[in-house]
């Protein structure tokens, strides 16, 4: 007789399959990123990144409101080593959204979407060079193939890929901050402080717009106007899903569903932006998905790899990635 499963293990079921939805969700929203600045033209790349930041911080202080967050903001700003902290990822999330939203308006969008494919293996090496992490003879693999991706990008491009490289280690920091921090901070209390730390950047950014190019809010029309308004939503939603999925699901996990941005983002680069793909560059994005195949199929194996070993000692798995360590039930 099969005997009944612990509430620990369900409670780890139903953990994975939210955190897969919120995960999906996620990289979906920011998969859409590309149509979404098309529609908020000829909003430069400044007053767009300015609108990010003023809106998501009204739209994170309307969702702790809601939420009856704010004791637990307030206890989370006391906490001033987890808000220094949170103050590095708020600037590394800036420096990723100044360059996606740069490489949509220059009509580069395809290279940000290779800089989110990139990202995983940014990761894997910021662990071996931040953490001290030995890399297994599949990665070794996968970031060889990397380099000739990057290689080929270097000869279609006639430079090196700078913002596919400046998306990949932006969000790559980012990840691995926001998962130092993920035990103590609340997601919604967390991204609402990482928001106000960006509040007088946002501010200045739209005083320096206004003195040069002018504000477009309000002034191309109500469907313009309306899809700037949802800017801090657009930005906010998913940072929040974000951080609720990486709690609830493992390093595997994570890896596969972050695909999901960046393959939305590649095909709406081909088919509604027409973007060129000359054959350089469809080797180069061949190589890096070899490369995140490789990068795939080692988390499987280390992971099951893991789960046996633990349960051959009768301890819970705890699988260790450069961003922490989660464990797995």
């Amino acid at each position: 007789m099969t005997p009944p499963a612990s509430p620990t293990a369900s409670r780890s079921a139903s953990g994975q399959t939210t955190g897969l939805l919120l995960g999906i969700l996620s990289f979906a929203t920011w998969g859409l990123l590309p149509l979404y600045l098309q529609t908020v033209k000829p909003t430069t790349t400044l007053e767009i990144i300015a609108w990010r930041i003023l809106l998501s911080v009204v739209f994170c202080l309307v969702v702790v409101l809601v939420a009856r967050r704010w004791k637990v903001l307030v206890a989370l700003v006391r906490d001033w080593r987890s808000t220094l902290w949170l103050g590095a990822a708020s600037i590394a999330v800036f420096l990723n959204w100044t360059m996606y939203v740069l490489a949509v308006e220059l009509g580069r969008s395809l290279e940000g979407s290779l800089g989110y494919y990139l990202n995983p293996l940014v990761s894997m090496l910021l662990g071996m060079v931040v953490l001290g992490e030995r890399l297994r003879p599949l990665q070794w693999v996968a970031a060889g193939f990397a380099v000739l991706s990057f290689g080929t990008m270097v000869v279609a491009y006639g430079e090196p890929p700078w913002l596919s490289l400046g998306v990949a280690v932006s969000f790559a920091l980012y990840g691995l901050i926001k998962k130092r921090v993920s035990t103590s901070a609340d997601p919604i209390a967390g991204l609402t402080v990482e928001t106000m730390w960006l509040a007088p950047v946002g501010g200045a950014l739209l005083l320096v717009v206004g003195l040069t190019s002018g504000i477009t809010m309000g002034n191309v029309g109500a469907g313009h106007t309306t899809m700037l308004l949802l800017a801090g939503a657009m930005t906010s939603v998913p940072l929040l899903l974000f951080a609720a999925a990486t709690a609830r699901l493992t390093l595997v996990e994570v890896g596969i569903v972050q695909y999901v941005a960046p393959t939305m983002q590649f095909i709406f680069g081909i088919t509604l932006l027409h973007e060129p793909m000359p054959a350089e560059r469809w080797l180069g994005f061949v190589l890096v998905w070899i490369a995140l195949v490789f990068f795939t199929i080692d988390l499987v194996r280390d992971v099951r790899r893991r789960r046996r070993a633990a349960r051959a000692a009768g301890k819970p798995v705890i699988e260790r990635d450069p961003t922490g360590e989660i464990n797995v039930v």
